[in-house]
């Protein structure tokens, strides 16, 4: 979206520049979300995949790996 519209409207939105409302921000959002793939389709083809998950977790809990190539 920073490529779109020249400036980062995220760091707008978070600095009280612009309204979270934002009708860039919403279109965003719905680009995002729009772009999800479920898990079970998830073929090892992300170099950094994004996992949501519905609770929190401590850093504690979360075993660090070295990245490989």
């Amino acid at each position: 979206m920073q490529q779109k519209y020249g400036e980062d409207i995220y760091q707008f939105g978070y600095s009280g520049k612009i309204s979270v409302k934002d009708p860039r921000i919403i279109e965003s959002l719905h680009k995002y979300w729009n772009a999800v793939v479920p898990l079970s389709e998830y073929k090892d083809n992300f170099i950094v995949p994004e996992v949501w998950i519905p609770e929190g977790i401590k850093l504690e809990g979360i075993d660090k790996i070295q990245f490989q190539k």
